[in-house]
């Protein structure tokens, strides 16, 4: 609430979709800054306005400048000043899930299931059949549903915590 009420008095609104980005306008440009416990993320055109935000909240707060940011919120953030880019990825963490399911030999497919696949209202079918044959029974379900809420927390933290 500190940092809500501080960046306030730097003319810094709080997003209505999201209340941990703020926007404000900075030497005449729009200024992001996202925040995260307490982590702090500042993004600008120009070098000079995000120097300005970083002197305000080391004049209220104890800050440490960790230079230019190439990780937030579980996300590699890679800049390409050239082509005007900044690509956001997840794939220190989408390696970890890839490790976790056991998938690093999986081969890509461009649907989730075969052609032939078959699978039933009552969760039955030839995968679960085969699951069960293998010695998996039905833990292929719970298996599924754990993968599933991996990839459902990696996308949150994408689109933004809910």
């Amino acid at each position: 609430m500190r940092l809500k009420g501080e960046l306030g008095n730097f003319e810094f609104v709080a997003s209505i979709a999201n209340a941990a980005l703020f926007t404000g306008i900075v030497a005449g440009e729009l200024v992001y800054l996202g925040s995260w416990v307490d982590d702090i993320l500042v993004a600008a055109r120009g070098a000079e306005r995000i120097a300005k935000v970083k002197a305000h909240l080391a004049e209220k707060f104890d800050v440490r400048n960790l230079g230019e940011a190439t990780y937030f919120l579980e996300m590699e953030l890679t800049r390409d000043r050239e082509a005007r880019t900044l690509k956001l990825t997840q794939k220190k963490l989408t390696g970890e899930l890839v490790g976790r399911y056991g998938l690093a030999d999986a081969r890509a497919r461009s649907v989730p299931l075969g052609t032939g696949d078959k699978l039933t209202k009552e969760g039955g079918g030839e995968l679960v059949e085969q699951a069960a044959a293998n010695g998996g029974g039905l833990d292929v379900e719970a298996e599924y549903m754990s993968a599933a809420q991996a990839v459902k927390e990696a996308l949150s933290w994408t689109r933004g915590r809910s």
